[in-house]
């Protein structure tokens, strides 16, 4: 019924609607802005910091959601001109470097201009601008936005640009006027403007969310408005049904539903839990199901059997209703997250052993590994932390993460537990790892040892090479008969 109220209350705009909007039409600003329905920003935004020329929307700081420095921006210069670019603050010129740098894939309908991107970036670092910046940007800024970048923006903060032609229409937006139910009046815009999951928006729709929370949420303190159509995104609306649907179902499910799946230790877990809770309709717990539970939730932990139950307690939990059921949280998985009592050695080594325990079987037996072995399979256990970061086996995740969390000091406390197959892994991997630089230790040796022949090979080639010597100055001659001499030089 709420849903078909809720669903009746999405309507298109009357002839009253306007001729009272135009009745309570705003004076417009110095600037020439006008507030409307149609609008997420309000007058009150605008604000001119001291030393500057023009009025400008202004981030109130990181935490400011209402705040979309791209969007803002564009609005800001259609109203104030290349003045608001000038003077805008460090943090809006950091994150409006994006619509103009061409090394930027965000897409705000601008084209992509370089040098304006470094003169915009003078402006982040508060760096004095050259003439030839102040230049560059009063050209790309000195004439109004380009409809690209005016579509841009109002897909996120609405029809806030008066009535300039390249301003897209209420419904090409797809915006749609909704009264809020009277039962959802002050929670209608988180209801409403929650962020969606797996869900795409065209035009950057989605972050439009936020703005127009904080906006309607203004209008909101200032006086109920459940009796007045609000304009919002038609996904959000139908998202809105699609999850009160879902909700409706899952709170509506059969019993046959809530207990696929679980044995009857689980459910009489789950019993006792929702009674401790005063859940579900489940009577007054009795004194020995504490016990059975507490006793229950060791027997999980340490992977044994479900303890007995009495039979008068086994009819108290038979007797109750199942309509509203839940199953509990697992005690292991609990018991998993909390971690050790104790962050000594020593509990380190019992939290880690009672886990790990849980997770031995006759086909995943374990050991326990001492020494320097034991030192480099916990330093082996970080390695994979960093080289496995999306791991879904919980054994190896809870490896992973524990050795990663232990200061050095304490990492051997993962040597208590070592299931085969992981020891297995390292001693593969330290293999591999040894085999490859027993490879490279022998082609070094071998380059080591080519290099030596080539030494030696010269050296024994310059071993016989005859000793030079210079040309004499003067001739050597010798007599070669009763008168004669031969001399020569070389």
């Amino acid at each position: 019924m709420m849903m078909m109220r809720f669903l009746k209350a999405v309507i298109a705009a009357s002839a009253g609607l306007f001729a009272a909007g135009a009745a309570n039409a705003q004076t417009a600003l110095p600037n020439g802005f006008t507030e409307s329905p149609q609008c997420v920003v309000k007058a009150s935004q605008w604000e001119q910091p001291a030393g500057t020329s023009t009025l400008s929307l202004v981030s109130r700081g990181r935490g400011d959601s209402s705040f979309h420095y791209q969007p803002h921006t564009i609005l800001s210069w259609y109203y104030g001109g290349a003045a608001a670019i000038h003077e805008m603050d460090d943090m809006t010129a950091s994150y409006f470097l994006n619509c103009i740098s061409k090394g930027s894939s965000e897409q705000c309908g601008l084209k992509k201009d370089n040098k304006v991107a470094k003169a915009i970036n003078k402006i982040r670092f508060d760096d004095s601008l050259s003439k030839s910046d102040r230049k560059a940007i009063d050209k790309y800024f000195g004439q109004k936005p380009p409809a690209s970048a005016i579509r841009y923006a109002a897909t996120e903060l609405g029809l806030c640009f008066g009535d300039d032609p390249g301003q897209p229409t209420i419904e090409e937006i797809d915006f749609i006027q909704v009264t809020p139910p009277e039962e959802d009046c002050r929670q209608y815009p988180e209801m409403v403007t929650q962020r969606f999951i797996n869900v795409s928006y065209p035009d950057g729709l989605h972050r439009y969310y936020l703005p127009w929370k904080a906006s309607f949420q203004a209008q909101l303190d200032a006086g109920p408005v459940c009796d007045r159509p609000v304009w919002v995104p038609r996904q959000a609306v139908d998202n809105l049904a699609g999850r009160r649907a879902y909700k409706s179902a899952f709170e509506n499910r059969p019993v046959a539903e809530r207990i696929e799946g679980l044995n009857g230790c689980e459910i009489a877990y789950g019993v006792v839990t929702m009674g401790l809770t005063q859940q579900g309709g489940v009577a007054r717990v009795p004194d020995e199901a504490i016990g059975w539970a507490l006793r229950y939730e060791q027997a999980v932990i340490d992977n044994e059997l479900c303890p007995v139950m009495s039979q008068s307690l086994s009819d108290w939990v038979q007797a109750q209703p199942l309509t509203k059921f839940e199953p509990a949280p697992d005690p292991f998985e609990g018991f998993r997250n909390r971690g050790p009592s104790s962050y000594s050695m020593e509990g380190w080594k019992a939290y880690i052993a009672r886990v790990m325990g849980h997770y031995e079987t006759a086909s995943s037996p374990q050991i326990t590994l001492e020494g320097d072995v034991c030192d480099d399979y916990a330093t082996f256990l970080v390695e994979q932390y960093y080289a496995n970061p999306g791991v879904s086996d919980p054994q190896s995740k809870f490896l992973f993460d524990t050795a990663f969390k232990l200061d050095f000091s304490q990492r051997s406390a993962m040597c208590v537990a070592v299931p085969k197959w992981s020891f297995a892994s390292y001693a593969n991997k330290r293999a591999i790892q040894a085999a490859r630089r027993e490879e490279a230790n022998r082609k070094m040796a071998q380059r080591e040892a080519f290099m030596a022949s080539l030494k030696q090979a010269a050296d024994e080639a310059n071993k016989w090479k005859p000793t030079y010597r210079p040309p004499a100055s003067e001739p050597r001659c010798y007599r070669t008969g009763e008168k004669v001499e031969t001399c020569f030089y070389n």
